[in-house]
């Protein structure tokens, strides 16, 4: 897993800002726990990649890529739940078995074009500049687990894992007056009625399961899986198969977020969701005799009696029930 950034100029009379690396990687190299940040720039792009050393094959990650023979520019910020899959899939004999997860990406390009999003189970955004077809693409996972930011002018288009970076080389944004209607409005979690808005005009979030191509300063938005989708291995007819076939498969699912080299850790509450991935991924992580290191909310003064109701309280007493219980 990583962070991607980048630009693309549209027009070869405005050239990228000649600092537009620094501008970008700041943010970057300056505030995050990144392991290693890398860039590149030829002509009228630009691309940036933050690698973290989550798994084992991280360490080797290259990214972006840029090749010369194919025109192609490449960057990812990803984990894969489908290696196998995919190495069975692209039949390439010259791809070892610890190919790094973005380099396994970029090879599905290079098979299926953008067409490759489809074929990747995980966590996963992605960026390619291919210029024999001169068209960018950006995208995001099924669930947009890890988002891309991106502001399009008539120059250029710009993206980034952060919005800061963007900032950075537009100063002079401004706020969006529909987001912060709609934060005052019906505050909460999600605050935002449009999925893609963002509290800055004009800068947008890419939505789930979506790519966007930009070809001749023109955007197309192109949904490529929605929850509709039928699972292709389910077969289930009663409601005891659902059960059985739900839980095989939430529990292959904890297991490919277990992938690291490092140890696990969960935000634990009492409620259903984080309580159940943790018994699982408590179970799976104590047949490798590791253990699953819990982190839970615990606010710094105690309720007021009288005070405003949905405040979050201190939950501390039933996540420790349910840690005795993986002992």
């Amino acid at each position: 897993m990583s962070a991607i950034w980048g630009m693309l100029s549209l027009s070869n009379a405005k050239p990228l800002p000649s600092d537009i690396d620094n501008l970008m990687e700041h943010t970057y190299r300056n505030k995050c726990r990144i392991d290693r940040v890398e860039g590149l720039q030829s002509g009228n792009c630009y691309m940036g990649c933050g690698v973290q050393y989550f798994t084992r094959e991280a360490v080797s990650e290259i990214l972006p890529i840029y090749d010369a023979e194919r025109k192609l520019f490449f960057t990812a910020d990803c984990i894969l739940d489908n290696r196998a899959e995919l190495f069975s899939k692209l039949a390439d004999a010259t791809l070892p078995s610890d190919t790094p997860d973005g380099t396994l990406m970029y090879h599905a390009y290079i098979k299926w074009g953008i067409d490759c999003v489809k074929h990747f189970r995980g966590l996963f955004a992605l960026a390619v500049y291919d210029k024999k077809l001169d068209a960018l693409y950006l995208a995001a996972d099924q669930t947009s687990s890890r988002c891309v930011y991106y502001y399009q002018t008539e120059d250029s288009v710009i993206f980034s894992s952060l919005i800061e970076p963007i900032r950075r080389v537009y100063p002079a944004l401004t706020h969006s007056e529909s987001y912060l209607c709609d934060f005052l409005t019906i505050p909460g979690l999600m605050p935002n009625l449009i999925s893609t808005e963002t509290p800055w005009e004009n800068l947008f979030l890419i939505n789930p399961g979506t790519y966007l191509r930009f070809s001749k300063g023109q955007k197309q938005e192109i949904c490529y899986w929605t929850p509709a989708e039928p699972l292709q291995d389910c077969h289930c007819r009663t409601a005891s198969e659902c059960g059985t076939y739900f839980r095989s498969l939430y529990q292959d699912c904890v297991a490919c977020a277990l992938r690291t080299d490092g140890n696990v850790g969960i935000s634990l509450s009492s409620g259903l969701d984080s309580a159940s991935v943790g018994a699982l991924a408590a179970d799976l992580l104590a047949a490798k005799g590791q253990k699953l290191y819990t982190y839970t909310y615990v606010p710094f003064e105690e309720p007021i009696a009288d005070g405003p109701s949905g405040n979050v309280y201190d939950e501390t007493e039933d996540v420790k029930k349910i840690v005795a219980m993986h002992p």
